[in-house]
């Protein structure tokens, strides 16, 4: 965030300490160059959804792990591997 700011023009130290005041959900935004809803304006947070996939990737993974333990098969084909 101090990278972005500083190399948009402004003085990190005060923006922040903006942001640390500001109510949840809100932050500066760089382009208008003023605080801002950042589910109104648009601007989404790539980690949120970065982590949000990545959550959903295990869920799937998961269940498809556990499914595969639980089917019980008639004829289990036999294995000589331990």
């Amino acid at each position: 965030m101090r990278v972005i700011l500083q190399n948009a023009g402004y003085k990190p130290e005060v923006i922040i300490t903006q942001i640390k005041s500001a109510p949840s959900g809100t932050d500066f935004d760089v382009r208008m160059g003023e605080m801002a809803d950042m589910w109104q304006s648009g601007i989404v947070d790539a980690l949120n959804i970065w982590q949000t996939a990545v959550k959903v990737a295990v869920s799937g993974a998961m269940m498809t792990l556990t499914t595969d333990v639980i089917v019980h098969h008639r004829q289990p084909k036999e294995c000589i591997e331990p």
